[in-house]
């Protein structure tokens, strides 16, 4: 599951026109990465039976939104948490992501190129701050 993930991960840093185009073996769509790690019918043998959660198990009083992805992302956060500790200088944005479904949480700005949205915090961290000091001070 692991693998999955990862590469699923990855398919949100590089961006294709479709799922097949990762086992594409071309000069244009070239990631060997996804073939060494897992087969193209596999992953999508995965992707079509992948749920987070049982829908009938939603009690009829739910107010959470995100029941169905809550422990997966509750597990992201835990690991995400364990794995990176940031340091000093942190810098929090605002950032959209461009959402075409249907979400009762997404913003519907018309000035923008892609009107619907969800609205995300971007915690940041700035490897070489100013007050670090640069490379070249610290040889002297």
């Amino acid at each position: 599951m692991a693998k999955f993930l990862g590469l699923y991960f990855f398919m949100g840093v590089f961006n294709l026109p479709s799922i097949w185009h990762y086992w594409v073996r071309s000069h244009i769509y070239n990631y060997p990465l996804f073939t060494q790690v897992m087969s193209g019918r596999h992953f999508r043998a995965i992707l079509r039976h992948f749920h987070t959660f049982n829908s009938l198990a939603i009690p009829q009083d739910n107010e959470d939104q995100l029941i169905r992805v809550r422990t997966v992302m509750e597990y992201l956060f835990q690991w995400f948490q364990n794995t990176y500790l940031p340091k000093e200088h942190l810098s929090l944005d605002k950032g959209s992501l461009q959402w075409k479904g249907r979400l009762s949480f997404r913003v519907y700005n018309p000035m923008k190129p892609s009107k619907c949205s969800i609205k995300l915090y971007i915690l940041a961290e700035h490897k070489d701050h100013p007050e670090a000091g640069s490379k070249e001070d610290q040889g002297s």
